[in-house]
């Protein structure tokens, strides 16, 4: 679909952008694009979809950096008691 103006020069979209917002925060969660003609009913489904995949991808990814920020705090602190044992 692209854009075009009628006669009475206003401007007709061919797409929409459906947001995503994380309502504690205000931070977008996701942005999905989807036809102009298509009704919010329908592209909710995907919308939400991709927020969720998101949400648990950021999540995933925040686990791992904290299990390696443990594992590295770990080593410094056994680094540290071997040193004062020296």
């Amino acid at each position: 679909m692209a854009d075009y103006q009628d006669e009475g020069w206003r401007t007709h979209l061919a797409h929409k952008a459906e947001h995503a917002v994380d309502m504690e925060t205000g931070a977008i969660v996701a942005v999905t694009l989807h036809g102009a003609d298509e009704g919010d009913t329908a592209t909710i489904q995907e919308t939400v979809a991709e927020a969720g995949e998101r949400i648990t991808s950021v999540v995933a990814d925040t686990d791992n950096n904290e299990s390696r920020d443990a594992r590295q705090r770990g080593r410094a602190a056994r680094g540290s008691h071997r040193q004062g044992l020296s």
